[in-house]
């Protein structure tokens, strides 16, 4: 999935939610193109398609795009494919928490593995959202 593309479908939900449009409609349709189940893997991470053949998928390519899809999930989407974006992510959650260092750091690899969002959008954002559903 592009990046700005869940980016703007991710703004575009909120707004529906805060009552600004009628219907989600041309969202529904552009999750369905966009956030296609073969680019990612069977752990649920997304695999990053910048040039290198599936090879390289550093993490902060995989939280990036499941942050934006777990706001709308955490905000009440639950049209089509909803229950296959929150499995994709709750594998993915877990394979992150496995994968960190002992200091919680995300393993390096890619332009972007040591930006500090990255723990940052994991541990304050990501995880809760993902705990979610287990706490009801």
């Amino acid at each position: 999935m592009c990046c700005q593309a869940i980016v703007a479908l991710t703004g575009e939900f909120l707004r529906y939610k805060l009552g600004y449009r009628d219907n989600i409609t041309d969202i529904v349709e552009q999750l369905a193109n966009q956030y296609n189940p073969t680019y990612y893997t069977a752990n649920g991470q997304y695999q990053d398609h910048s040039g290198c053949s599936g090879v390289c998928n550093p993490m902060p390519y995989d939280h990036f795009p499941r942050k934006y899809l777990a706001v709308m999930l955490g905000y009440g989407y639950n049209s089509t494919n909803a229950t296959m974006y929150w499995e994709l992510n709750r594998r993915a959650a877990w394979v992150s928490l496995l994968m960190q260092s002992p200091f919680g750091e995300l393993p390096t690899g890619g332009r972007s593995s040591q930006h500090q969002w990255n723990e940052a959008v994991r541990d304050a954002f990501a995880i809760p959202t993902y705990v979610q559903p287990y706490n009801r």
